[in-house]
C-alpha cells in the first residue's frame, strides 16, 4: 500500500497522533508519516504518507502551503497564538486597515524569520517546544523563508480582530508572520485560528474530515490514496522513453535536451524536476557538465516498488 492520504485535521489534534493511528490500523509492515506538521492549534489540511511515499517526504514539504488565518491585535502571547498564556496587552486605537495592509507588503519575498519559541524546530537536537516547557529558553536562530502572498482578507473587526491569506513556502511559520506584523504595527498580535487550506494543487476541500478519518478502514485508507503524479503536479515532469528510465533506474542521469517536458510547474526547476513514463517515476535534480545540463535521479519509483538512484 502506497501513496498519500489527505486529512483535514481538527483543530486539538497533534500530526503525530494521525499518524499514529493510521500505524495501528494498517499494521507495523507499513510506514507512515506526514508532509509538515500541523499544530495541534491550527486545522486544515494535512498530508498523510502511507507505505514507499514516505520517502518523498521532502518533495510534498517544497510545495508552497496557502492558509487562512484570524489574527488578534493587541494581545501577546508565549506562544504566538491562543493556547498559550497572555504576556501583554496593548492599546489598539492607532490601528486601521490602511496601516494594515502596509504591513503586509513588507513581508513578501525572502526574509529571515524568528522560529516561535514553541515549535518543532530542533536546537542540538532537541525540539525547541520541549526546551521551553522544561524551563529553558530555546536558542533559536532566525532562518530563511519565503513568503508568496499576505492580504487581509477581512475588515478590521471589533477587539482588532482581522483575516488573512498566507502564501508560504516550507519552514514558514505563520505565527512568527502574525507576531512580527504585531510588532511593526506597535501593539502586539498573536495567531486566533489558523487553518491551512492547501498545499501545492491539493486542497483541504477534496480531505477526509477528522470524523471519517476516526472511523477509516484499511480498504478505505487504500481507496483513498493518491498516486505520486497527482500530488507532484506543482513540479515540471518530462516525458521519458523506456531506454531513458532504465538509464535512470541504474542511477546515471539523462541530458535535459534529449526529454520532452509535458507540464510546466509552479516550483522552480533548480529545486528539483520528475522524469516519468507509465510505470517510472523519477525526481531529479540539475547538474551542469561542461555546457551540458543533466537530470540526476535522487529517487525512483516504479510500479514494482521504489528504489533509490
Amino acid at each position: 500500500m502506497n501513496g498519500f492520504l489527505l486529512l483535514d485535521k481538527a483543530r486539538g489534534v497533534r500530526s503525530t497522533a494521525c499518524v499514529q493511528h493510521i500505524n495501528r490500523l494498517l499494521g507495523k509492515e507499513i510506514k507512515v508519516g506526514h508532509a509538515g506538521t500541523l499544530d495541534s492549534s491550527a486545522d486544515g489540511l494535512l498530508v498523510l504518507l502511507i507505505g514507499k511515499a514516505t520517502r518523498w517526504a521532502d518533495m510534498v514539504m517544497n510545495l508552497p502551503k496557502e492558509y487562512f488565518v484570524t489574527a488578534a491585535f493587541g494581545k501577546t502571547t508565549d506562544t504566538d497564538d491562543a493556547s498559550g498564556e497572555i504576556t501583554s496587552e496593548n492599546d489598539i486605537s492607532h490601528l486601521s486597515e490602511r496601516r494594515i495592509d502596509c504591513a503586509c507588503a513588507s513581508f513578501l519575498g525572502w526574509r529571515a524569520q524568528m522560529p516561535p519559541r514553541i515549535s518543532a524546530v530542533k536546537i542540538k537536537g532537541v525540539a525547541a517546544h520541549a526546551v521551553t516547557r522544561s524551563g529553558g529558553i530555546p536558542e533559536t536562530k532566525p532562518r530563511p523563508v519565503f513568503i508568496r502572498s499576505v492580504r487581509r482578507r477581512t475588515s478590521l473587526l471589533e477587539g482588532g480582530l482581522a483575516g488573512f491569506s498566507v502564501c508560504c513556502g516550507r519552514g514558514t511559520y505563520v505565527r512568527s508572520i502574525i507576531r512580527d506584523m504585531g510588532n511593526i504595527l506597535e501593539c502586539g498580535a498573536h495567531v486566533l485560528r489558523l487553518r491551512r487550506s492547501s498545499i501545492g494543487s491539493l486542497h483541504v476541500d477534496t480531505a477526509v474530515s477528522q470524523e471519517d478519518f476516526e472511523h477509516l478502514s484499511a480498504a478505505d485508507v487504500s481507496n483513498l490514496l493518491l498516486p505520486v503524479e497527482s500530488v507532484l503536479d506543482a513540479y515540471t515532469w518530462y516525458d521519458i522513453t523506456s531506454a531513458q528510465s532504465e538509464t535512470l533506474l541504474q542511477g546515471k542521469s539523462v541530458p535535459i535536451a534529449c526529454v520532452r517536458a509535458f507540464r510546466y510547474g509552479r516550483i522552480p526547476s533548480e529545486r528539483g524536476i520528475l522524469l516519468a513514463t507509465r510505470n517510472h517515476v523519477a525526481f531529479c535534480t540539475m547538474s551542469l557538465s561542461g555546457t551540458t545540463l543533466l537530470a540526476v535521479p535522487e529517487r525512483n519509483m516504479t510500479s514494482a516498488g521504489e528504489r533509490d538512484a
